[in-house]
């Protein structure tokens, strides 16, 4: 019922009636038999926690570019986002697919890596040439690379003690997590 109310029909929300209702029923019939389908799969893998991660180190980078760039990045454009995600994903499919079949040998953490990368360059050159499909070329520009985000969107508009505060364990994360990947990679 979200992805009918929330993705599928967002210019008529809120539908009601029978045949809104009826069609996210459908929906959701449709979208389990798809699970159905997908539980093979899920079982070909050695475990539940190898299949999550194969199954994000395909979902999670071209998402994240996306975001981070979108973020950072005053010249990214819709068109760009949308092949982004799309070619990231057919990417990340593609590497799955290979490796299932023996063809790959990288770690999934090395492959996400790879197609981060790849999708930050598609990321960048999709948007200099849609702004030129658009007729007026785009030279990315210093105010392009400034940061659109500020800590006044997540409420941190008043000071809070070091420990309080999110850029602290932020830090810690990313810290930890660089540690980890050094130590077992």
């Amino acid at each position: 019922a979200l992805l009918h109310y929330d993705f599928l029909h967002p210019s008529r929300h809120p539908q009601e009636g029978p045949a809104s209702l009826a069609h996210a029923r459908l929906l959701t019939l449709g979208l389990m038999a798809v699970a159905i389908a997908w539980a093979p799969v899920i079982a070909s893998f050695p475990g539940l926690f190898s299949y999550l991660q194969q199954m994000f180190a395909i979902a999670v980078p071209p998402i994240a570019v996306v975001m981070v760039v979108g973020l950072l990045w005053a010249g990214m454009t819709t068109a760009s986002a949308w092949a982004t995600l799309g070619l990231g994903h057919l990417l990340g499919v593609t590497f799955a697919v290979l490796e299932r079949q023996q063809l790959w040998d990288w770690h999934f953490l090395e492959t996400a890596g790879l197609v981060s990368g790849v999708c930050l360059c598609l990321a960048v050159i999709t948007s200099v040439v849609s702004h030129s499909f658009q007729g007026r070329a785009h030279r990315p520009q210093a105010s392009d690379w400034t940061v659109r985000w500020n800590p006044s969107m997540l409420g941190m508009a008043k000071p809070y003690p070091w420990f309080k505060h999110y850029l602290f364990w932020s830090m810690i994360f990313v810290g930890l997590t660089t540690a980890l990947l050094v130590q077992f990679a």
